[in-house]
């Protein structure tokens, strides 16, 4: 990963930012994820909880 030469520095400093605001991206987009299955899992929980239900009447 490391160049040595005249942009060495600049390389790395690049590719630092770069692999940062990928990570930052990657958080941002987990965190949300995690949401949206959150929502998506309790949505099928109460139609499975439903039809248990309908089930048992």
């Amino acid at each position: 990963m490391v160049k040595w030469g005249a942009n060495g520095l600049q390389y790395d400093l690049a590719e630092s930012v770069f692999v940062t605001g990928f990570l930052i991206v990657i958080n941002f987009l987990n965190r949300h994820f995690i949401f949206l299955l959150q929502k998506l899992w309790m949505r099928l929980y109460a139609k499975i909880f439903v039809i248990k239900t309908m089930k048992l009447i």
